[in-house]
């Protein structure tokens, strides 16, 4: 994963989930984790930001997942997201 394309604006912000690609309605879809040691693993909600975490975290958790992505949220100062996979 190269990090160094993710501006640093974005890994600044504790906005910062990992995800795991499974199948909603036949559908491939990215759903969120909390970017936590250990298990069980938990979802992560995309309007909880008690859920997200920093950026380094999510790089920690990534190996286990298909992914780390940014939460893009209403309340914070940019529209972006980002998904990358690990």
């Amino acid at each position: 994963m190269n990090t160094a394309a993710i501006p640093a604006e974005l890994r600044e912000r504790p906005q910062w989930v990992v995800w795991q690609l499974e199948h909603r309605d036949g559908k491939p879809t990215k759903v969120p984790y909390r970017a936590v040691g250990g298990a069980p693993r938990e979802r992560a909600s995309t309007t909880d930001p008690s859920s997200w975490a920093k950026f380094e975290s999510a790089l920690r958790a990534a190996p286990g997942f298909d992914g780390i992505g940014f939460v893009s949220h209403r309340t914070t100062r940019t529209s972006e997201s980002t998904s990358t996979a690990a």
